[in-house]
């Protein structure tokens, strides 16, 4: 009777156990969202997670059986770009370690309070670099999910990142075995190369075979059995950065004074957390080899998210012969910082002991990002200048010089006597782009001109980024870059403005790079 009791006593205590347990593994399993943000495709949602805080990124059309190694840079304050890693996963979704992550947002965090911001109100870009092993081949996706700062520094959250960025095939199962018997010295139909399967089994056969697990994607049989490769990306080296420097949002180059009456420029970039709109600047990067290269923007590389990080609201008006008397280049823009990274591709053949060999292959992704010089994006860092045209050593004199050489700018238009304008909302819809791309900012280029160089042709895509609005369509009280020129009577005047000789893809299509560089004749 007495063990009766006790079960009558214990029973109800195991049912709530098990309500409880059930609970905590349902918390865990469907996690509520702390904050989700959308840009167009890419969707960051950060949630607490006890167990086993990571970025998981899903990257679309990957198989369960693919194995990613995944590179990942950190845009540090100091300008550098800072390696947190390598890392593999198996299947679907790529999974990297909060570890280092919460280190390099955590510093930078404290330096955003001591300035004052919320943490959370900014968002940097992680630049992930993912090989992605299948059955028919190698694939790379390359993502910048814009994280905010504050939430990206705290150990407990996890972060999850959904891209419709699609991958890009850059290695068949036929070119590997070349690659694979180039690196080894042999024929290759001597080399047979298969997807490494993750089990139990073939786990503890490779350990026996190489002893390691962790590094191996393809393996390798034929006279080299028991070899392990993987390709994986690496940064080679900056090209070229600057800190603190003028960059224009709206810019007009006056070939001849006395044809106007006047010019106006001006620039709106405002986020509002309440409207859902975020300020982003989108990077450029060229990923592929020569002859077969993709130009894609792969997310942001800063993003202002509520009024305190992005408040900027700036204008200034020219007149020939008071504000300028020769051909001149007029500008609005604030301070920013910016540097070219290239990254290259390389096949690594790892040995039973030992460091692995690495092989370059030809294939790169060079990048150009940028951010504003104090993070948050406000009048405080506004700029407002003229630099006369026959001054050549001025860099934004070669920074257009650059942009014209490279057919930045798009076809000539002609108007008489009257009040032009051209704004982002006029150049959105001539060059039926979205408003996170019709606001150019020249950062290739100008990055090129203080250097004194010739861009490379690898670097031509890159000579101009954006910044603008990350939603489908903005209203101008949060988002409007425009010029406007009054041409004298009697006068004919010939303009065009910026417009990039190449698509891009970004997150669900292709866009062009417009912008609010007007050059008139």
């Amino acid at each position: 009777m007495g063990h009766v009791n006790i079960m009558r006593l214990v029973a109800p205590l195991l049912v709530v156990a098990i309500l409880v347990s059930g609970l905590v593994v349902l918390d865990y399993t469907v996690p509520a969202d702390i904050k989700r943000d959308e840009h167009r495709g890419l969707t960051t949602r950060y949630y607490r997670d006890y167990f086993e805080p990571a970025i998981r990124i899903r990257v679309p059309g990957t198989s369960s059986r693919a194995i990613t190694i995944s590179r990942v840079y950190f845009w540090a304050l100091n300008g550098s770009l800072i390696d947190l890693g390598r890392y593999r996963s198996v299947g679907g979704v790529i999974k990297i370690p909060k570890g280092k992550i919460v280190e390099v947002y955590g510093e930078v965090a404290e330096y955003v309070k001591r300035e004052g911001l919320d943490p959370d109100s900014v968002g940097l870009g992680l630049v992930i670099l993912n090989s992605i092993h299948m059955e028919d081949g190698v694939y790379t996706n390359i993502i910048m999910p814009p994280l905010r700062i504050g939430l990206a520094s705290k150990p407990e959250v996890s972060i999850e990142v959904t891209s419709s960025q699609k991958s890009i095939k850059i290695r068949g199962i036929e070119d590997v075995r070349k690659d694979v018997a180039s690196s080894l010295g042999v024929e290759p139909e001597k080399v047979v190369v298969e997807l490494a399967s993750e089990t139990a089994f073939t786990r503890f056969i490779n350990l026996l075979n190489t002893g390691r697990v962790e590094e191996y994607c393809y393996y390798t049989g034929g006279p080299n059995y028991g070899r392990v490769i993987c390709y994986e990306w690496r940064l080679d080296k900056t090209y070229g950065s600057f800190s603190n420097v003028d960059i224009p949002l709206a810019m007009a180059i006056a070939q001849w004074p006395d044809k106007f009456g006047y010019f106006d420029l001006s620039a709106v970039l405002i986020a509002s957390e309440q409207a859902g709109i975020s300020i982003g600047i989108a990077p450029t990067f060229a990923i592929g080899s020569y002859g077969s290269v993709s130009y894609e923007i792969p997310g942001l590389s800063w993003t202002a998210y509520s009024q305190q990080s992005a408040n900027f609201n700036l204008g200034a008006g020219f007149r020939p012969y008071r504000d300028f008397n020769s051909p001149s280049i007029l500008y609005v823009g604030f301070k920013g910082n910016a540097t070219i990274g290239l990254f290259k591709e390389y096949l690594c053949v790892y040995p039973d002991l030992g460091t692995p060999t690495c092989s370059y292959l030809g294939v790169d992704a060079n990048a150009t990002i940028a951010r504003p010089f104090k993070l948050n994006l406000d009048n405080s860092i506004g700029v407002i200048g003229a630099a006369p045209l026959p001054n050549t050593e001025h860099y934004l004199v070669k920074t257009y010089q650059i942009l014209k050489d490279n057919n930045w700018f798009g076809s000539w238009k002609y108007v008489g006597p009257g009040n032009v304008r051209i704004n982002s909302t006029i150049i959105s819809a001539e060059l039926n782009t979205i408003p996170l791309l019709s606001g150019s900012i020249a950062i290739g280029a100008i990055i090129f001109a203080l250097l004194k160089a010739t861009p490379p042709a690898w670097a031509i895509a890159l000579l101009c980024i954006s910044i603008g609005a990350t939603v489908q369509r903005v209203s101008q009280q949060f988002m409007f870059i425009q010029v406007v020129f009054d041409v004298n009577d009697g006068k004919l005047v010939a303009y065009r403005y910026i417009n990039s000789p190449y698509f891009y893809k970004y997150q669900d299509g292709s866009y062009k790079i417009g912008g609010v560089y007007v050059e008139t004749w």
